[in-house]
């Protein structure tokens, strides 16, 4: 896994690294994970009890698992490592333009999502507990069905610090046959769940076979997620597509793997 964390400053370097270098390249290396230009005027803080999904929520997820099951896609194994590689990627520099231009897009729209009253009014709704390294997942199920847009995420990434709940990244899942085209160059890598089991709207695993499911169930081989941490404020020192954020791990968290460093002495 590959996690692309653009310098604030854009002093990119020139050049590649055991390669032979061209002109139009640019490495855009890890060290910095801010999208330059970007801030988010302060907002009060958040109430943390989430509404109930309104019925065209529910709808749109059955809808959606019509859709997805009919094509009977054989479920892929879930892979997303638990922190991305410390590495540089290396793109044509227009690709590097075109995807600071997505990222600042995105990063614009995060400022008006950051908490649950603006998120609920947008149509998210809660859908998952807390997950260490990547916070309580809020889904507008009409998006998933949508082609990839920046500024219209499926999922929307919230923490809850000191009673404040607040946005911390978006999470991109989309419906597609292949892996998105989705932003420019070749850092955001897309990853699947399988067997993905919700019941009244919210999630209780996944592996599940169809059978042992009592709500809505999803194959997931068709349904393809990238997570990308764009909210200014909050970015991760992981970088911008890491699968996880060592900033929502919890203290002595029990997913070791999720969180390294958090859950034991010595990790």
């Amino acid at each position: 896994m590959i996690a692309v964390a653009v310098v604030s400053t854009f002093a990119f370097i020139f050049g590649g690294s055991g390669a032979a270098s061209r002109a139009s390249d640019v490495l855009v290396p890890f060290s910095a994970t801010s999208v330059d230009g970007v801030h988010c005027p302060t907002v009060a803080s958040s109430r943390t009890t989430p509404a109930t999904m309104p019925e065209s929520g529910f709808r749109a997820l059955a809808r959606l698992s019509r859709v997805e099951t009919a094509q009977q896609l054989s479920p892929p194994s879930s892979a997303m490592n638990s922190m991305a590689d410390a590495a540089v990627v290396h793109m044509p520099l227009v690709a590097r333009d075109a995807l600071m231009s997505q990222l600042r897009r995105a990063a614009r729209t995060s400022c008006g999502l950051r908490t649950v009253k603006s998120a609920e009014a947008a149509g998210y709704y809660l859908a998952s507990p807390y997950v260490d390294g990547v916070g309580t997942h809020w889904i507008n199920w009409s998006y998933v069905d949508r082609p990839f847009d920046p500024a219209r995420p499926s999922m929307l990434l919230f923490r809850t610090a000191a009673g404040v709940t607040q946005l911390a990244g978006f999470s991109y899942w989309v419906r597609s046959a292949a892996p998105p085209s989705g932003f420019s160059g070749p850092a955001d890598h897309w990853h699947r769940h399988s067997g993905l089991c919700f019941v009244d709207g919210q999630w209780v695993g996944e592996e599940y076979a169809r059978s042992g499911c009592r709500g809505v169930w999803l194959n997931g081989g068709d349904l393809w997620m990238l997570h990308a941490w764009v909210v200014p404020g909050n970015e991760n020192p992981a970088g911008i597509f890491a699968p996880r954020s060592s900033q929502l791990c919890r203290p002595h968290t029990p997913d070791i793997d999720a969180c390294p460093g958090r859950g034991r002495p010595g990790t």
